[in-house]
C-alpha cells in the first residue's frame, strides 16, 4: 500500500516529538455519496437561470387565479430567492474556485496520505489495517484529517487497538453542525459520516462523546442514549447547541468555556481517563464568512437547485396547473428543503474552536485526565479535523483549516 513520505523535520521538531498529520480517505459508502454531490457542482451554473424562473412563477401566481402553488412551494421560491440574493455575489468565484482539499494540501505539504485501491472490495479494512499498522509502529504526536467525518471511525477504531493501556475509557469532545449518532437506513451497518459515533459507542471504542455548536438535537440525543441504554452499551452522548451558545450574533465564550469544565469534570466522575477532539468544519458559521468548502453551506443550497426539471424553453405564465404542480412536488420533496438548518448553521468562529481546544488539555490536567491515547507504537493520537471538501469560495474554508492545524500543532507539543 503506498503512501506520501512525511517531509523532514528539524532536530528540534524531533525533540518535541514529530507532529504526524494523516489524511485519511472518506469510507465506501461516503465516497459514493460525494461523488453524487460533486456532480451537482458541474450544473449549478444554471442556478441564476432557474432561481428567476421560479421568481416569474411566484408572480404568475400572483396574477392568475388558476395558479394555486400551495403553502410549501411558496415557501420554497420565496427561500431559494434569499439565499440566491445573499449569496449572489460570491456566486461566480465560488463556480470557479478551488477544492478545499487540493489547497489544505498543496498548503500543508507535511501531511501523509493513505493510498487505496478504489477497486478493491476491502477499502475500509484496508484504511482501517493502514492507521493501526502506523500507531503501533510509529512515534509521533498524530492526528487525522479527512473529506468525510466517516474516516473517525477508521482512526478511533484504529487507536483502540492500538492504545498502550488496553483498560482506559475515552471520551471524545465533538464540534459539529450535526450529532452523528443517525440511523441511515440500508446503510444503518455501514461507516458513514452520519453514524459514526454511534457506531463507535456500540463497538465500545467510546464511552462518552459531547457535541458542541451544532443545532439543538435534544431529541436525537435522548433517542441515542435510550437506544444504546436498551442494547447494554455504556456510552452516553450530550449535547451544548449552538443556540445555546451563542444567543445573539456572538459567541458566549465565558459560556463555552464553563461548559467544557463542567464536561470534562463530569467525565472524571464517569470513569473516563483520557479525552479526544474531533472537529468538523461545518461547524463554523458558513454564512457570514463565506465558507463553501465543506458540505452544508448556502452554496450546497443553491447546487440542489440545479437539479430541478424546469422547463425553461416555455413562458411560466403558459405552465398548466398540473406542470405547476410537478415542479412544485420536485422540489419541495428534496431533503434539504426539510432540514433547510442543517445547510444554514448558525455556527461558532474559527476562534471559538480554538479558545476551545487550547482549554480542554488544561481541563484534563485540571481534573486529573489524560489529553490524547498513548499508543503501543510510543506515539500520541489526539484527534482530527475532518469535512474539507468541495469547491472552496477564495480558498476561505482551506485558509481557516490550515490556520486551525497550525494552532493544534501548537497545542499538542505543548504536551
Amino acid at each position: 500500500m503506498e503512501t506520501q513520505r512525511v517531509i523532514p523535520v528539524k532536530e528540534s521538531e524531533v525533540r518535541k516529538g514529530v507532529f504526524e498529520i494523516i489524511e485519511v480517505p472518506e469510507s465506501e459508502v461516503d465516497t459514493i455519496l460525494t461523488w453524487g454531490r460533486l456532480g451537482r457542482k458541474e450544473k449549478i451554473k444554471t442556478v441564476g437561470q432557474k432561481v428567476s424562473y421560479l421568481r416569474d412563477i411566484l408572480i404568475c401566481s400572483m396574477d392568475n387565479q388558476d395558479y394555486v402553488l400551495g403553502y410549501d412551494f411558496e415557501n420554497y421560491i420565496k427561500t431559494v430567492e434569499d439565499v440566491f440574493a445573499a449569496n449572489e455575489s460570491r456566486f461566480s468565484d465560488y463556480v470557479n474556485a478551488q477544492l478545499a482539499e487540493n489547497l489544505i494540501r498543496e498548503r500543508v505539504p507535511m501531511i501523509k496520505r493513505i493510498s487505496i485501491d478504489e477497486k478493491t472490495n476491502t477499502r475500509d479494512e484496508d484504511i482501517k489495517e493502514f492507521l493501526t499498522d502506523n500507531f503501533k509502529k510509529t512515534k509521533g504526536k498524530k492526528i487525522c484529517i479527512s473529506t468525510s467525518h466517516g474516516a473517525t471511525w477508521f482512526s478511533l477504531e484504529a487507536v483502540h487497538e492500538s492504545r498502550e493501556n488496553e483498560s482506559i475509557k475515552t471520551a471524545v469532545i465533538v464540534f459539529d453542525n450535526h450529532v452523528d449518532i443517525y440511523g441511515d437506513g440500508v446503510f444503518d451497518f455501514m461507516v458513514t459520516k452520519g453514524n459514526v459515533f454511534r457506531l463507535l459507542g456500540n463497538d465500545g471504542v467510546i464511552e462518552r462523546a459531547t457535541f458542541i455548536g451544532g443545532l439543538g438535537e435534544l431529541g436525537m440525543i435522548n433517542r441515542g442514549n435510550e437506544k444504546a441504554k436498551q442494547e447494554g452499551k455504556t456510552v452516553e452522548y450530550k449535547q451544548i447547541p449552538i443556540g445555546y451558545l451563542k444567543p445573539e450574533k456572538v459567541t458566549d465564550r465565558l459560556k463555552l468555556l464553563r461548559e467544557l469544565d463542567k464536561t470534562i469534570k463530569q467525565y472524571k466522575l464517569d470513569g473516563i481517563t483520557n479525552v479526544v477532539f474531533s472537529v468538523d468544519m461545518d461547524v463554523l458559521n458558513a454564512g457570514k464568512i463565506g465558507y463553501t468548502g465543506f458540505e452544508y453551506n448556502p452554496m450546497e443550497t443553491l447546487s440542489h437547485i440545479s437539479l430541478l426539471h424546469l422547463p425553461l424553453d416555455k413562458d411560466p405564465s403558459e405552465l398548466t396547473q398540473r406542470e405547476v404542480n410537478y415542479i412544485a412536488r420536485e422540489a419541495v420533496s428534496q431533503i434539504w428543503f426539510e432540514d433547510l438548518n442543517y445547510y444554514h448553521p448558525k455556527g461558532l468562529a474559527l476562534g471559538d474552536v480554538g479558545i476551545s481546544l487550547d482549554a480542554i488539555p488544561e481541563y484534563c490536567k485540571k481534573y486529573g485526565l489524560n489529553f490524547g491515547v498513548k499508543l503501543t507504537g510510543g506515539g500520541i493520537y489526539f484527534g482530527d479535523v475532518v469535512e474539507m471538501s468541495g469547491l472552496d469560495y477564495k480558498g476561505r474554508t482551506a485558509t481557516a483549516s490550515v490556520a486551525l492545524l497550525k494552532r493544534i500543532e501548537r497545542i499538542v507539543q505543548g504536551q
